[in-house]
C-alpha cells in the first residue's frame, strides 16, 4: 500500500508542476507600447530639455541631482526623481498591463532584483501603480508621479561605454 500511495503523491506532484509551467507559459511578457518606449525629461522649455537630455550622457556622478526623467524599454522602466529612483520590471508576466494602446499605459510594475547592480532599485520594494497617457502635444502625463510632465528626449546612438540610461537598458 505505501507503494501506490507514493506513486500517486508523485503523480499529484508532477500534474501541479506541470499546470504551473503551462500557467507560466500562458501569461506571456507584454511590452508597453512603442510610443512610451524611450527617455523622457521632466521640462517643457525645448532648449532646457536639450541639454537636460545631453546631461544623461554624462557619468552618473555628474548629473544634477535634481533632474527628473524616467526611460522605458520593453523590459524595464527606470524612474530618478529627486526623491525617488528605482528600476522595475517592464515585461510584467504576473500581472499584465490593463491598457497598453498608442496613448495610454495602465498597469503595475514590480522591482527589478539585480544582485548584481546593488543600489536605489533594492531600496523601494513597492510596486509602482502605471497611468500615463500622451498628451496631444506628444508629451508624457503620468498621473501619480511628481513631477507630473515628461517630455522626449531626441534619439541618440550611443557609444558603447556610455552609463547613460537607454531605452533597452
Amino acid at each position: 500500500m505505501p507503494v501506490k500511495s507514493t506513486i500517486f503523491t508523485a503523480l499529484a506532484v508532477c500534474l501541479a508542476l506541470s499546470t504551473a509551467e503551462a500557467q507560466a507559459r500562458r501569461i506571456a511578457p507584454t511590452p508597453p507600447s512603442s510610443a512610451f518606449q524611450g527617455l523622457w525629461v521632466a521640462e517643457k522649455d525645448a532648449a532646457k530639455r536639450q541639454a537636460l537630455c545631453e546631461g544623461l550622457y554624462l557619468q552618473p556622478s555628474e548629473r544634477p541631482a535634481t533632474m527628473a526623467y524616467v526611460s522605458l524599454s520593453t523590459h524595464s522602466l527606470y524612474v530618478h526623481t529627486p526623491t525617488h529612483q528605482a528600476r522595475y520590471d517592464g515585461a510584467n508576466r504576473y500581472r499584465p498591463w490593463q491598457k497598453n494602446t498608442a496613448t495610454q499605459l495602465q498597469g503595475v510594475l514590480y522591482p527589478a532584483h539585480d544582485d548584481f547592480k546593488r543600489g536605489a532599485a533594492q531600496t523601494n520594494s513597492q510596486p509602482l501603480s502605471l497611468n500615463w497617457r500622451i498628451a496631444t502635444d506628444s508629451h508624457l502625463v503620468a498621473k501619480g508621479f511628481k513631477p507630473k510632465h515628461y517630455y522626449r528626449c531626441p534619439n541618440r546612438p550611443q557609444p558603447e561605454d556610455s552609463h547613460a540610461p537607454t531605452a533597452d537598458a
